[in-house]
């Protein structure tokens, strides 16, 4: 899917990505497309492998979450942009091996949320900018961000599990 804007209704997601077999949400490549709703995108239920580029994720109600994944593995996210909402980007359950790339979190209460069980998510330079917390983890597993962590003028910062080290 490319250059389109996807809007939910009242309660709605923008977009959601569930696959009640495994295997059925798979291989999805979405390219500068705008997602909007109370969250803008859920990611649930063994959805794997699917990439976004350039994308840009809204919760219009700021009460919600810009991008939810929870027990999906290996979907990539690059240069994406996530505003306006509780969590930037929420991943819980099970939910592993995602990656984003150069993410950029504007105006979120926490900018990054794991917990549950999940493991090995990766952040790449991820750009902070007017959020109250930047990044937090209360999972049972390793989740990396490495590097990025700008919102002014500072050195870059690796942080494993809420242990924030200057680079």
């Amino acid at each position: 899917m490319n250059r389109v804007i996807i809007s939910g209704y009242s309660s709605a997601v923008g977009l959601k990505m569930h696959s009640s077999v495994s295997g059925g949400t798979v291989y999805n490549v979405f390219s500068e497309v705008q997602m909007l709703g109370d969250s803008g995108l859920a990611i649930t239920a063994e959805a794997n492998e699917n990439q976004f580029f350039g994308c840009r994720f809204i919760a219009q109600t700021s009460t919600k979450k810009g991008i939810s994944v929870t027990d999906a593995n290996n979907n990539s996210f690059f240069g994406t942009n996530v505003e306006t909402s509780d969590f930037g980007v929420w991943i819980g359950g099970a939910a592993s091996q995602n990656i984003f790339f150069g993410t950029r979190f504007e105006n979120c209460d926490v900018g990054i949320h794991c917990e549950g069980s999940s493991a090995g998510n990766t952040f790449w330079s991820p750009y902070f900018s007017s959020n109250t917390t930047e990044y937090e983890d209360s999972s049972s597993s390793s989740n990396v961000s490495i590097g990025g962590g700008f919102s002014t003028a500072t050195s870059a910062v690796i942080m494993v599990n809420n242990d924030k080290r200057l680079m």
